[in-house]
């Protein structure tokens, strides 16, 4: 290589570095961009759904919706935590064997009715079902749970027992709409086709090809980004394999998660859902 040639290769080198250190100086310079708020969310997915009340969800579609719908005393943060949720505090004595939760006040259903001890009641009441064999069967198994409140509910467990916590973050039901509805009676119930929970997103419309959800307003913590989300088995076609993130609660489908099949769509100023 002549000296020409070497001469050439370091300018070039020294252009690359000033470009690069600039790039990243101008970077740093610009203000984080925040998301934008609204706007919908469209998930192409595989497979079917019968069932929306949470006691009654098997397939992974029907646990998604589930995790948008409804909410529980407790749930799982982005590092597994279990914290609050439907809960505003919570004290555990007698070594782990009475656990008390105080439902917090801003806390309501869809259709605007504050979310009181009774609920917690009546969803525990359908876990001791025989007939119920779903994730909380066992966790419910000879637990006294009793309305000490309208906001207060106390579990009373056979033994002591730490981690009951994470048992806590359970869909908790309407009693105002489901009380005195059993376990078996719930499938022919109007309700398990047009739900009323109180997470960030209520049900809109749901058809054989179409599960159409809108932002609740008044949820309790921080408000939904998406306006609108959409669940359609027809974009499914139209969809390449992307990963997913589930949420950490009992409600989880690990197959469910693997068979779909999701695609994003951004698009402002529009009002429909996931």
């Amino acid at each position: 290589m002549t000296t020409r040639d070497k001469l050439v290769v370091l300018c070039l080198v020294a252009l690359l570095a000033v470009t690069s250190a600039g790039a990243v100086v101008a970077e740093r310079g610009r203000p984080p961009q925040v998301a934008a708020i609204g706007g919908s969310y469209v998930e192409g997915v595989i497979g079917g759904h019968r069932h929306f009340t949470p006691v009654l969800a098997t397939t992974g579609i029907e646990r998604d919706v589930v995790r948008l719908v409804f909410t529980g005393l407790m749930r799982a943060d982005r590092a597994g935590e279990i914290v609050p949720d439907l809960a505003a505090t919570y004290r555990v004595e007698q070594e782990g064997k009475v656990w008390t939760f105080e439902i917090r006040d801003d806390a309501r259903w869809h259709d605007g009715r504050p979310v009181v001890a009774d609920d917690v009641v009546y969803t525990v009441s359908l876990f001791q079902d025989k007939g119920y064999t779903g994730p909380f069967a066992e966790a419910f198994h000879g637990v006294a749970v009793d309305r000490v409140g309208t906001k207060v509910v106390r579990f009373t467990l056979p033994g002591p027992y730490g981690p009951f916590a994470a048992s806590t973050t359970f869909p908790v039901l309407p009693a105002h709409r489901l009380g005195g509805v059993t376990f078996p009676q719930l499938p022919g119930e109007a309700f398990d086709q047009r739900p009323i929970g109180t997470g960030p997103f209520k049900l809109s419309d749901a058809t054989p090809r179409e599960i159409t959800l809108v932002a609740n307003p008044d949820f309790y913590r921080s408000k939904p980004r998406s306006a609108r989300r959409c669940a359609s088995a027809s974009c499914g076609r139209r969809s390449r394999p992307r990963s997913t993130v589930a949420a950490s609660s009992p409600w989880r489908s690990t197959a469910g998660v693997a068979s779909r099949i999701r695609s994003y769509r951004g698009r402002r100023g529009r009002t429909r859902r996931t």
